[in-house]
């Protein structure tokens, strides 16, 4: 089950980032020494600095949040009561 989560999280992560057109590199759900899975994705920013232009911030933001909310989406009891500690 948790192997499951953890894949909806990391392909949430992606699908955002590839419809927001940022490229995708890979996506594991292989934990090693820093985290329990992860996305590699092209330049988030795509040549802009952090907070120089609000729709570049406003898609690193959308990218960030679509991991927990696609793994709600798999297991919307645990966001609901809380089980994990919410979003």
């Amino acid at each position: 089950m948790q192997r499951e989560r953890k894949a909806y999280h990391e392909a949430g992560h992606a699908v955002a980032a590839y419809r927001l057109g940022v490229e995708v590199r890979s996506a594991t759900i292989l934990p090693d020494h820093y985290s329990a899975g992860y996305v590699t994705h092209g330049d988030l920013f795509c040549g802009h600095t952090l907070g120089s232009d609000r729709a570049v911030l406003e898609r690193a933001i959308k990218i960030s949040l679509a991991g927990p909310l696609a793994e709600a989406r798999f297991s919307p009891a645990d966001l609901l009561w809380g089980t994990r500690g919410g979003l």
